[in-house]
């Protein structure tokens, strides 16, 4: 995750959380994922964290949003291995949205 300076307070607030986890994607075959992406990304950038990046809101976020399959698979991921909110998302769209 990228680094978010000591001197910036970060918290998520619980009507952003309200928001997101209104409509969790679940994994299942029916769901739009680019959908879920748009949603989002339109409801984070309702939220403006000054002194915080992009990719660690969406980052620390978008996870959050994820329910049953979806939740397993994010959780799965290693480590280190997705430090960039496109990364997530492409790998996010690549495994519930295939050609």
């Amino acid at each position: 995750m990228p680094a978010i300076g000591a001197e910036v307070r970060f918290e998520i607030k619980d009507q952003l959380m309200r928001e997101l986890r209104a409509n969790p994607f679940f994994g299942n075959r029916d769901e739009d994922a680019y959908e879920h992406v748009e949603n989002v990304l339109y409801i984070a950038s309702l939220f403006n964290i000054p002194g915080v990046s992009h990719d660690a809101v969406m980052l620390r976020v978008f996870p959050k949003t994820l329910t049953g399959l979806a939740r397993k698979w994010v959780d799965r991921l290693s480590g280190g291995t997705i430090d960039m909110w496109n990364l997530l998302k492409r790998a996010f769209i690549e495994i519930f949205c295939p050609p």
